[in-house]
């Protein structure tokens, strides 16, 4: 008779191979017991088939648990359930139980449970027997599924962990510099803008017209200079002078076909007043060459020529200048901070009194138009000094642990932050900080949960109970049979606190 072995749930291929290869027995029979670490690996059943091979043992296995049985043929090791087998380890058909128990048909309506279930009754008679092995059939149906359910789907572990919590505060200054533990980052933006405004004072003024006209040479090839002060005059007689010499560049001449060149000049009226401002398109003779063939062959055309005036006008005094100043810086910097948001790094943090605005160039224009209105011309700079909170957090999480140990960690906190005082040209800034938080030693519930499977309920407390930084642990396994902690990581549930 082969010598039989039964074998551990927690029992290794290692643990078995050892036990019979030190047994002188030539055969052996290992008894594997449902839900055995075996059955999670085909490379177990390898090692042990290769071991038995190499002492020459015949080795055969006996489980009531179908992946057992499955991994085993799979490496040839023969293998059978002993409570569903007969002889030769085959099932029994229904009309051998028939012809054996000799039932003659007296339950025909249960042949196909009976024809798929063991016998557990051997033994010859009519009626009690029957009923009897119905019923035996009937609860060994009923038995299989509920032992799966009882050892597979409701065993269940909970372990609830509290954590040593060690409350830890800051109140001080925290120096965020350029290249500092905190290093500081800086956000500048600029902007444009140009606006009118009333001018309330008033002058005389006497002033030229002023403004543009075009200069052709429809007389020859050749380029014309004229020097300042060139006269050109309108068929009204009303002259304006030229502002800069100006040299013509000459005509294309083709086929004896002239087609005139020209050239933009700048002009001012010989005499001051509104008499003097001219629409455009009006054409200029230039008297210097009157009496030459030179007099119909350069000309000039206006543009819009104004700005002469004579009398009182608008003209905007020392507090206009001042009011309008800081009327368009207002409107500069409140343009700045409404587009600054979008402008910022996502994790820039920006505090109280870490922003400064400031009017870099304003130019005012003191002529004033046709409303009594002079322009300004102005540009506005907004300048940021702001760090990144986490980077803050690092360093108050490094004087933490230089108080409490590396092990610690924030669980909760809370952050609050005064007015900052700024160098801005620096790039630097004191920030008074209000911190509080709670630390503790965390504790890694995935890799614990790898490493409590499978322990035995006195193992797994004494395993739980020295896990850095508990202060009360709660362990239960459920129901009330279940002994060790399941194999399945995902009926082990793990609350920390």
């Amino acid at each position: 008779m082969p010598k039989k072995i039964t074998v551990q749930k927690i029992d290794t291929a290692k643990d078995i191979v050892t036990q019979f290869i030190e047994d002188d027995t030539e055969e052996i029979t290992l008894i594997i017991p449902k839900f055995s670490q075996l059955a999670q690996s085909e490379s177990s059943f390898k090692l042990i088939s290769k071991a038995a091979a190499a002492t020459g043992k015949k080795l055969t296995i006996e489980s009531v648990d179908d992946q057992v049985i499955q991994l085993a043929k799979a490496v040839n090791l023969e293998a059978s359930n002993p409570f569903f087998a007969g002889e030769n380890n085959k099932p029994k058909s229904w009309q051998e139980i028939e012809k054996e128990l000799e039932l003659d048909g007296e339950i025909e309506e249960f042949k196909p449970t009976l024809a798929q279930a063991p016998v557990l009754v051997r033994g010859k008679g009519r009626g009690g027997i029957g009923r009897y092995l119905l019923w035996l059939v009937i609860l060994a149906v009923i038995a299989v599924p509920l032992y799966w359910l009882a050892f597979n789907v409701l065993p269940r572990a909970e372990i609830k962990i509290v954590t040593k919590k060690t409350d830890w505060t800051f109140n001080d200054l925290a120096e965020i510099k350029k290249d500092g533990e905190i290093p500081s980052a800086v956000v500048v933006e600029t902007k444009n803008a140009q606006l009118t405004f009333p001018a309330t004072g008033k002058k005389v003024v006497s002033q030229k017209a002023s403004g543009k006209i075009t200069v052709f040479n429809a007389y020859s090839s050749d380029p014309q200079q004229l020097v300042a002060t060139t006269r050109f005059v309108t068929k009204e007689g009303k002259i304006y002078r030229l502002v800069k010499s100006i040299t013509i560049p000459g005509a294309k001449v083709e086929d004896n076909k002239i087609t005139p060149s020209s050239i933009a000049a700048e002009v001012l009226a010989d005499r001051p007043g509104p008499d003097y401002n001219i629409a455009g398109g009006e054409k200029l003779t230039i008297p210097g060459f009157k009496g030459t063939k030179k007099y119909a062959g350069f000309y000039g055309e206006s543009s819009e020529i104004g700005g002469g005036k004579i009398g009182e006008v608008a003209y905007p005094n020392d507090d206009d200048i001042k009011a309008a100043k800081e009327k368009i810086a207002k409107v500069l910097e409140d343009s700045l901070n409404v587009e600054l948001p979008s402008r910022l790094p996502p994790d820039f943090k920006l505090v109280e009194g870490a922003k400064e605005f400031s009017l870099v160039k304003a130019t005012v224009n003191p002529e004033t138009n046709a409303a009594g209105e002079f322009a300004v011309i102005a540009e506005g700079q907004v300048r940021v000094v702001g760090f990144r909170e986490r980077d803050l957090i690092a360093y108050l999480s490094a004087k933490m642990r230089g108080k409490l140990g590396d092990d610690y960690a924030f669980k909760e906190k809370h952050l609050n932050y005064d007015i900052a005082k700024v160098n801005f040209d620096k790039e630097e800034m004191s920030l008074p900080v209000d911190f509080a938080a709670v630390a503790h030693i965390p504790v890694d519930a995935a890799n614990l949960k790898k490493t409590i499977v499978g322990k035995s309920e006195k193992d797994l407390k004494k395993f739980i109970f020295q896990v850095p930084g508990l202060k009360s642990a709660e362990v239960a396994l459920w129901p009330f049979y279940v002994k060790n902690v399941p194999l399945k990581a995902d009926l082990v549930s793990i609350l920390i606190d």
